[in-house]
């Protein structure tokens, strides 16, 4: 079940997940984002090293990305790099 209001939690939870496969400073740079109020911009950017390095979320990060999306009004197909969000298992919305 997903708990948070706010993307930002969400969008932390997946890199928190993913952050030892990525290099550190684009950790780094996800995080200032993210501390900066610019949770859609740090989506886009996590979206796109998630396909880039071919990595793979647990269903509860999975859905953490849908739903940050969502709150943001961000059209998930419509993210850099996941044009075939099929892969992901987050295809159309529910």
């Amino acid at each position: 079940m997903i708990k948070h209001l706010k993307p930002e939690p969400m969008i932390m939870a997946v890199l928190n997940e993913i952050k030892s496969s990525l290099p550190n400073k684009t950790v780094q740079n996800l995080t200032e984002l993210i501390d900066h109020n610019e949770p859609g911009v740090a989506l886009e950017v996590l979206c796109a090293q998630i396909f880039e390095y071919g990595l793979e979320l647990s269903c509860v990060n999975k859905s953490n990305l849908k739903e940050a999306a969502r709150l943001m009004n961000i059209p998930f197909l419509q993210l850099e790099g996941l044009a075939d969000a099929q892969f992901y298992g987050l295809g159309k919305s529910d």
